[in-house]
């Protein structure tokens, strides 16, 4: 087969034009440190990555989910604290209202005080985080607990729960059914709900005549109701724990999933900038090459 001359020059174009392809993919991976940058670079890797990716944003929704249900329970934790510190102070003050020695006027200062008392306990009672009620299930944006009679209002008692993993849902609210007892819209005697206790209380003390055997019977109430404050108290803690440890387990996860995705994706810099180097060379001798072929024509002579 007889060579020419515009076969010599068609095949160094089409060198060039191969190398300078492949000079551009070296560049693209060095700049962006990717191995992958389109399906057709590995069209078997750009599905795995597709997984890794899509598994890294669950995962991400899931860790902002937590960071949600943690913010809950550090407000339910202080909340329910400064109620068990409330109904201490409630305690000491009916110790003290079911002496035999204590004067009418002072009873009156303890009732003046369980009055205040009680009206921080409905504002507890009605505390918010984001905007939301945290004692009242599914209806967070609706106070619990009136001013008026809050012993008698029945809150939502469903649970809030929010995905944490795929195919699990982690159940975080505390309603106040939990923390203040059942509604006790009719006002019994015998009653566990913390508002009535109170209300109960600050009646006593202003009864005439002195009620102390009523004060002291409510004593035991009292006591009944901290233990129930404090099993909630806990119950907020033990899922404080819980998120702690999801946490964990889903930054664990995104370590590995990210080193999974990187294996696959991310270019070898070292091979990267080792090929191109070697492409370049190529390059640089297939233009010397050329300039060797591109011999001297007819044209040249008639100049």
């Amino acid at each position: 087969m007889r060579v020419t001359q515009s076969m010599l020059n068609n095949q160094l174009l089409r060198n060039l034009r191969n190398t300078n392809v492949r000079l551009e993919k070296y560049q693209e991976m060095l700049s962006g440190n990717k191995r992958i940058n389109k399906p057709s670079d590995d069209p078997v890797g750009v599905g795995a990555v597709m997984r890794y990716k899509a598994q890294l944003e669950r995962n991400d929704q899931y860790l902002r989910n937590l960071d949600s249900i943690q913010g809950y329970l550090e407000v339910a934790d202080t909340t329910i604290s400064q109620i068990n510190d409330i109904f201490h102070r409630v305690r000491e003050l009916a110790v003290q209202g079911a002496s035999d020695t204590t004067p009418k006027d002072a009873r009156e200062k303890i009732a003046k005080e369980v009055d205040q008392l009680l009206d921080e306990l409905v504002q507890l009672g009605n505390v918010k985080f984001n905007g939301k009620h945290i004692f009242n299930g599914y209806k967070t944006d609706t106070p619990p607990y009136s001013t008026t009679s809050p012993w008698a209002d029945a809150v939502d008692t469903n649970k809030l729960k929010l995905f944490v993993s795929d195919g699990v849902t982690f159940e975080y609210s505390i309603n106040g059914q939990d923390v203040f007892g059942t509604a006790n819209p009719t006002s019994s005697p015998d009653s566990n709900n913390a508002f009535e206790i109170l209300d109960d209380l600050r009646n006593k003390l202003r009864a005439t005549p002195e009620d102390s055997a009523g004060i002291s019977s409510l004593i035991d109430t009292i006591d009944s109701r901290m233990t129930q404050i404090q099993n909630a108290w806990a119950e907020v803690g033990a899922r404080a724990n819980r998120v702690e440890l999801l946490q964990n387990r889903l930054k664990d996860a995104e370590y590995d999933i990210t080193y999974l995705r990187s294996k696959v994706e991310d270019a070898d810099m070292a091979e990267t900038i080792t090929n191109l180097k070697m492409v370049e060379n190529v390059h640089r001798a297939a233009l010397g090459a050329g300039a060797r072929i591109l011999q001297p024509s007819l044209v040249d002579f008639l100049r």
